[in-house]
């Protein structure tokens, strides 16, 4: 106990006690420790037990599969941690660049750290967005309930993390066979979004759209010339007279320095996928298509015939996310477009600009 006491008291402390220090992102302010970095609104601590002190520097296409912890090409493999960590892909060092032309993807179960003893620059591109064939970064198995299943032919709900998915567009004829999306939630961890709902129908259904993925960015300073995508995946198309899926919600973007630059074309964005179109018995839909920049871009994707089927809904930032309903009682309604993600900046004053979607808090 009398090292505890020491290690509360004194700013600054060494860890000298393992089983206090270090423990909680707080913890770290008082005991700093060599190969460790916290956000501490965040509740997230990650502790490289190699100490890493190399720079990081990305100039060609990366990917890093947070699962297994390797990466293609070799050398950015994700750092061991210890056990006082989160469940994070840390890639840590003096200093973290990614060139202009280059690009940082990141996939599978746990989300991305990028953390630095200095500064970090980013002017290529960081995508921990979930895309067909591929989920973002800790875009999987997250706690995300309160979502109401389509029933008989109706559109998929889009994801919902910060803020509401769009509700899915009912059958033809049937009130509130269509999905209806999940409450809001304000995440106290680093963590990806919410998944769009699947489409109804009889025999087949569109697929909901994956969400999108996490990543926090710590250092001294954090400069950013280039983008971060943390976007959710657009809904599939529905098939065989099904609902079209719903679009995947926006992931989380964290940014944690006491000084923090970002450049004119600068774009941070954590959209919601686009909703996906119903089908007739005869013709499928089309699929929602993924967020392509702070603006969103692209569309729900059209009903078949004429929209029988009934098109799907556009994700954040439209505010009119709901599938439409379908027109012809064969036929399946939208899915619902998926909600913004998070956008969170820790140190230094949130900035409010163009290319930052949904807006920084």
């Amino acid at each position: 106990m009398r090292v505890l006491a020491w290690c509360v008291l004194l700013a600054g402390c060494q860890d000298t006690d393992p089983l206090y220090c270090g423990k909680h992102p707080a913890d770290l302010a008082r005991c700093p420790r060599d190969g460790c970095f916290a956000v501490e609104g965040l509740d997230l601590v990650a502790c490289d037990t190699t100490k890493s002190t190399a720079p990081i520097a990305i100039t060609a296409a990366t990917t890093v599969d947070t699962t297994t912890g390797t990466s293609m090409p070799a050398g950015f493999e994700c750092a061991p941690l210890d056990a006082t960590s989160a469940s994070a892909c840390l890639l840590d060092g003096a200093s973290i660049s990614i060139a202009a032309g280059a690009k940082l993807i990141a996939t599978g179960n746990r989300p991305l750290v990028l953390a630095a003893t200095g500064a970090i620059d980013i002017a290529g591109a960081i995508d921990v967005a979930s895309h067909t064939g591929a989920s973002g970064a800790g875009s999987i198995s997250q706690a995300c309930t309160g979502v109401k299943l389509p029933t008989g032919q109706g559109g998929g709900a889009g994801g919902s993390f910060g803020g509401e998915g769009g509700d899915g567009g009912n059958q033809f004829g049937v009130a509130s066979s269509g999905g209806v999306a999940a409450p809001a939630l304000s995440p106290t961890t680093l963590r990806g979004g919410c998944p769009g709902s699947a489409g109804a129908a009889a025999t087949a259904d569109g697929n909901g759209g994956g969400a999108g993925g996490a990543v926090a960015l710590i250092g001294a300073s954090i400069s950013i010339e280039g983008e971060i995508d943390a976007s959710g995946e657009g809904g599939g198309a529905g098939h065989a007279g099904g609902g079209g899926g719903g679009g995947g919600a926006g992931g989380m973007i964290v940014v944690s320095a006491p000084a923090l630059t970002l450049g004119t074309m600068a774009s941070l964005y954590a959209n919601g996928g686009h909703g996906g179109g119903g089908a007739t018995m005869t013709m499928d839909g089309a699929a929602g298509t993924d967020p392509d920049g702070p603006t969103s871009g692209g569309n729900g994707g059209t009903g078949a015939q004429n929209s029988m089927g009934g098109n799907g809904g556009v994700g954040f930032p439209s505010t009119a996310r709901g599938g439409a309903d379908s027109t012809n009682a064969m036929a399946g309604g939208g899915g619902g477009g998926g909600a913004a993600g998070v956008v969170q900046v820790y140190g230094a004053k949130p900035p409010s600009a163009a290319g930052i979607s949904p807006p920084a808090s």
